[in-house]
């Protein structure tokens, strides 16, 4: 092993800012990754900037420096030499869009990130909205799990709104308190620190009637809404999620509260859920209230806030408080998305046994049984899904049971009567039993919908629309 070569790892390392490896620790590790032979060709330094930083290949039993490594983000890449590679020109991924509205309210411009979930472009249906406080910081990670779970069955699909702030604290708080107030450290309960607080709190009031005013008349009157409001905050944005609870409990129909400050102005909410909370209308509405285990002393004061709802059990409220294991105040914020999302449409969820083949005759009104009371604990209509109807549909037709098929995509286009899908669908089942002049109108129908509703997917519909004209005035029937 030549001494550059190790020199080159020890500068790697370096500039990883791993300063606690010795030099040994750096030769052992050389050491071992090349009598191993094990990884071929791998990256030991990634960047996030375009900065040349060395990457490493084993070649003829030796480690090389290449010279010009290619930009990567993952821990293992394979090395390229710049000088032999063509350029090429990549497409942005989007999440989102950025809008800047007027706030009357505020006398101030503000800027919402908005998600529309996957086929909202070419769909007719309405879907819930997730108000998402701290935008700018939450909205990437929190996109993500909404997508993953709708795309799993595990919540409806949902629009994503992501509200920023100009002063969080001014809008998080409810009331200005004095100059300083008294902080214990969890990391040493014996001590406590005096913390100034700038004159610049006490707008949570106004912040809300912005929120649940102009935010969601623009969100509503732009994108096709179900009435059906979640609003989820961490910390600060957490205790104006309860306030929200307790001051407004209509605006909203589900909250996600997570590691809420709590104590701000001597536990000021805490004491309005003791004084108030049985006399709050809060039937049909839904509470998730997550802390770390490892984040006292505001596990207490979360703990506090429980302690009224074990009390009173307002009825007709949703509620779950968890405390989540080796979680810190900061740490927790993905999980408690996840898990409160999850927990709230418990009900919503298609139950195991729709996932099951099944060629009786009722299972689509058991399917439609299940919405139907989901509706009823939401307090919104609540539609089978498009795609899950399709899926029973097909496993009919795949089965030989083609009228029981024909039933289920007739059903399907009583549901999504402006979707080019359900239409296609009915007429592969049509055209599969040979009624093809039937099937032919079906085509037609999904192409002009498709159209409509600039479809990606007319290319597909059109194509198959004239491969049956054609066999039609051919006359094979085939």
């Amino acid at each position: 092993m030549k001494n550059e070569h190790i020199h080159g790892l020890l500068e790697c390392i370096l500039k990883r800012r791993m300063h606690s490896f010795t030099l040994t620790a750096v030769y052992s590790l050389t050491a071992l990754l090349f009598f191993m032979g094990l990884v071929y060709q791998s990256s030991f330094c990634q960047t996030y900037n375009s900065r040349l930083v060395p990457v490493f290949k084993r070649s003829d039993g030796h480690l090389v420096l290449v010279k010009q490594p290619r930009f990567v983000k993952g821990i293992h890449a394979t090395p390229v030499d710049v000088d032999a590679q063509t350029p090429q020109k990549g497409k942005p991924v989007t999440i989102g869009t950025t809008w800047t509205i007027h706030s009357k309210i505020l006398n101030e411009d503000r800027q919402l990130l908005i998600h529309l979930p996957l086929g909202y472009r070419y769909s007719t249906r309405q879907y819930p909205v997730m108000y998402l406080l701290d935008g700018p910081k939450e909205f990437e990670h929190v996109v993500g799990i909404v997508d993953f779970l709708a795309r799993n069955w595990r919540i409806p699909p949902m629009i994503v709104v992501g509200v920023a702030n100009k002063n969080r604290l001014h809008d998080m708080t409810t009331a200005a308190i004095r100059d300083t107030f008294r902080f214990t450290d969890p990391f040493n309960p014996a001590g406590a620190a005096a913390m100034p607080v700038p004159h610049v709190t006490g707008g949570a009031g106004k912040f809300m009637h912005f929120l649940s005013g102009e935010v969601t008349s623009f969100v509503e009157n732009h994108y096709r809404t179900a009435p059906f409001r979640i609003l989820a905050g961490h910390s600060l944005a957490g205790y104006l999620t309860v306030y929200a609870l307790l001051a407004q409990p209509k605006s909203f129909n589900a909250y996600i509260a997570i590691s809420p400050s709590l104590w701000w102005n001597d536990e000021e909410l805490v004491k309005k859920a003791k004084a108030e909370l049985n006399k709050l209308p809060l039937n049909g509405r839904f509470f998730y209230l997550t802390v770390g285990d490892r984040n006292r002393p505001m596990t207490d004061v979360v703990m506090d806030f429980d302690g009224p709802l074990e009390l009173t059990h307002p009825k007709g409220f949703h509620w779950w408080y968890k405390v989540m294991p080796d979680q810190t105040h900061e740490s927790q914020t993905h999980l408690a998305i996840y898990g409160g999302l999850e927990t709230i449409f418990l009900d919503w969820r298609i139950p195991k046994v729709f996932w099951w083949p099944d060629n009786s005759t009722d299972r689509i009104k058991k399917f439609e049984a299940h919405f139907t009371r989901a509706s009823k604990i939401y307090g919104y209509t609540i539609k089978p899904p498009e795609a899950l109807v399709n899926q029973m549909g097909y496993e009919q037709l795949q089965s030989g049971h083609s009228q029981r098929a024909i039933d289920i995509f007739n059903e399907n286009i009583k549901i999504y009567p402006n979707s080019p899908n359900v239409y296609d669908s009915m007429a592969d089942a049509l055209q599969a039993t040979g009624q093809l002049k039937d099937a032919l109108k079906d085509r037609n129908e999904s192409v002009k919908l498709a159209m409509a509703n600039e479809d990606p997917r007319l290319k597909i519909y059109k194509k198959k629309r004239d491969a049956l004209q054609k066999r039609i005035k051919e006359g094979t029937g085939k």
